[in-house]
């Protein structure tokens, strides 16, 4: 959803949020990535502290995200 794949450009969720507040927005939003992977994205790609963090979720990204602490908890062992 947040990704907004099959939308038309300059009708997805960033480029709404730079139209309405002009201020400059990026997406990190990708399918199928749980929370975990979108932090670690935010980490590697905002080297400035923002203002604002719009953290879009929908119900499913919990269940991705007991997923990836399973693969991290697996990798550490």
């Amino acid at each position: 959803m947040t990704h907004g794949a099959c939308v038309n450009e300059g009708d997805d969720i960033t480029s709404n949020v730079r139209k309405l507040t002009n201020l400059n927005a990026i997406n990190l939003g990708w399918k199928r990535t749980g929370t975990l992977s979108q932090y670690a994205r935010y980490l590697e790609y905002i080297k400035k502290k923002p203002r604002y963090i719009f953290w879009i979720y929908h119900e499913s990204d919990l269940l991705e995200l007991e997923e990836e602490l399973k693969k991290n908890a697996q990798k550490i062992i």
